[in-house]
């Protein structure tokens, strides 16, 4: 019976493996020593590693990423104003913030150009729509305010009927803080009506 056996194994053609270099039988499909397949599968379990092992890697960049811009952007308010009306009795101004933070207008100081020489009025600007300041929120439609000149809590105009034909500007300079204690200043003009 042993010799039965025997005669059976050495009729058999053998082969080498592919991956570890043993012999095994002709027409193999897995290797007995490594495990190894002997046809074109061992390449997808060879890859599917490396493709799982870099898709948790893409992963881990993602997560990575989200997280070091959380940490690491600068956090502040970015307020800019437009000048949308200027009138003789009145400003009309729409700020905007592209920021991170909320920031709010503390205040408006005017100033005039006429013939290329500036100069400041005693006036003071004052809000029309609120007594208080102006909170422009981010990512929010723009804010308006209306600003008008006073002297001695009268009404008055931002200029002299009689300047307003010259080459003359309005210098508006818009000063802000955002909650971090970041003080800007935007400075817009606007020619006389």
């Amino acid at each position: 019976m042993g010799d039965e056996k025997q005669a059976t194994t050495a009729d058999s053609q053998t082969t080498t493996c592919r991956v570890c270099q043993e012999p095994i039988r002709d027409k193999a499909v897995k290797c007995i020593k490594c495990g190894s397949y002997q046809d074109w599968t061992r390449y997808v379990l060879r890859w599917s590693a490396f493709l799982g092992s870099l898709f948790v890697l893409t992963q881990l960049w993602s997560i990575a990423d989200s997280l070091s811009s959380l940490a690491f952007t600068d956090k502040a308010a970015r307020v800019e104003a437009a000048i949308t009306s200027c009138r003789q009795d009145e400003v009309r101004v729409a700020y905007e913030n592209s920021g991170e933070l909320s920031g709010i207008v503390t205040g408006v100081d005017y100033s005039l150009r006429i013939d290329g020489v500036e100069s400041s009025p005693d006036l003071d600007v004052r809000n029309r729509l609120s007594d208080e300041d102006v909170l422009v929120s981010p990512k929010a439609p723009p804010v308006r305010a209306s600003y008008r000149a006073y002297i001695d809590n009268t009404p008055a105009s931002f200029i002299a009927e009689s300047m307003a034909e010259r080459d003359c500007a309005y210098l508006i300079d818009i000063r802000w803080i955002d909650f971090s204690g970041t003080e800007q200043l935007l400075s817009k003009e606007c020619r006389c009506p």
